[in-house]
């Protein structure tokens, strides 16, 4: 929105103007709500005193020019990046789902992290590098900004709740060298995720779950662990009971498949008291009845990650999380910008949430670049495909909303 911002203006570029505010002038700074209400009309009065300018509260050209406030490019919208699993297409899955669905409404823009998907050991570390690349970038690479306090989310499923949990231990914890973008984070989302921290669970996952005391399979990097932090607040986990790699004990046999994991996901065979060597070390000291558990456990853990039997795979019920992410990023969006992919224009709904593999061509692989790509040319692509088949029920473009009456 252009300037000037006064009382009852709203949205993503007002959050942005109010973390500019808190960084050059903390003391007196309003909160971050996205909403400019009367500690905004208050805070600029005592800005334009302090710059002997005529205090009317209303944050325009002159004052912005005298503070020397830069304002965003037309069109700032929140950014949901999202990480997908073992092999997928980056584009489909619980967490791109959820973000094409919000792009589609236009509460967000998505962007899909590309890493090395493929090999077993996994690969974190290249999607960990991709999302520290682009996060740390203020424009993206289709040149969609990204400006420091721009509100922005983060979602994982499987191997890509490893990546987030680790970007976030290594980059966005206190301390780290992305911790600049830690106060605009609105929200996480992680499906499946074997980082998981003891008894995490969505409030609208819960009724799915019976047992209490499990955590996420990950032996040695999951929150709460000594050394690593607690999860943020606004962090919520997802998973159904029989997870296997978000819902583990602390038994044995919880511990052999924790090391087939550490074996598989970290390439960790030989170090202790993790690895596989070292619980295979231990079999020999054990009654039958434990080994064959142990051994039913490796084999469980094997299939599980080769032939996906597990209920960490079936198709999840993405409302609850569409829906808190959506209040999560809404309250950043009040007059809705230009919409993040206009191309979405006549596309049938139930494409929009079945696009998934229509956006690579057979001929590219997934996930193996190493790079992020962008949404335009794919999704247009897939929109002058929908217009091909016979659609039956067309989403319209969401009407414009006033912004919200001042209280």
């Amino acid at each position: 929105m252009p300037l000037p911002y006064k009382l009852g203006s709203s949205g993503p570029e007002i959050e942005y103007w109010q973390s500019w505010f808190r960084r050059k002038y903390a003391s007196y700074a309003p909160p971050k709500d996205g909403y400019y209400g009367n500690e905004d009309v208050t805070a600029v009065k005592e800005m334009q005193r302090r710059l002997n300018m005529t205090q009317t509260g209303i944050f325009d050209v002159a004052t912005a020019n005298r503070a020397g406030y830069v304002a965003p490019a037309p069109g700032l919208l929140p950014i949901m990046f999202t990480v997908e699993g073992h092999m997928s297409n980056m584009f489909a899955g619980p967490v791109a789902d959820t973000a094409t669905r919000l792009e589609f409404e236009g509460v967000c823009r998505h962007q899909p992290i590309g890493y090395n998907n493929g090999p077993i050991p996994f690969d974190n570390a290249s999607g960990v590098r991709e999302l520290a690349r682009l996060i740390g970038l203020q424009y993206m690479d289709n040149l969609v900004p990204f400006p420091t306090g721009t509100p922005w989310a983060l979602g994982g499923f499987s191997q890509g709740g490893i990546i987030i949990s680790d970007f976030y231990f290594d980059y966005l914890a206190p301390g780290k060298p992305l911790a600049w973008r830690t106060p605009d984070l609105k929200g996480v989302l992680a499906y499946g995720n074997p980082c998981r921290q003891t008894d995490s669970i969505a409030d609208w996952a819960r009724p799915w779950i019976t047992k209490l005391g499990t955590h996420g399979l990950d032996p040695a990097r999951r929150f709460g662990l000594p050394g690593f932090p607690v999860k943020p607040d606004y962090w919520r986990d997802v998973y159904r009971e029989g997870d296997i790699f978000a819902e583990t004990g602390d038994d044995q046999a919880s511990a052999m498949r924790a090391a087939v994991y550490q074996a598989v996901a970290r390439g960790d065979i030989w170090s202790d008291p993790y690895s596989l060597a070292a619980q295979l070390a231990e079999i020999f000291h054990q009654p039958v009845e434990t080994v064959m558990a142990i051994i039913q456990a490796i084999i469980s853990g094997v299939n599980f990650l080769g032939d996906k039997p597990n209920p960490h795979y079936s198709p999840y019920d993405l409302t609850g999380g569409i829906d808190w992410m959506r209040g999560r990023l809404k309250s950043t969006v009040g007059q809705p910008a230009a919409r993040a992919a206009t191309c979405w224009e006549g596309v049938p709904e139930e494409q929009v949430q079945q696009l998934g593999n229509d956006w690579l061509p057979e001929s590219e692989p997934v996930g193996l670049t190493g790079r992020s790509v962008t949404r335009t040319a794919k999704a247009t692509k897939a929109a002058k495909a929908t217009k091909a088949s016979k659609a039956t029920k067309v989403v319209k473009a969401p009407a414009k909303k006033r912004a919200p009456k001042p209280a």
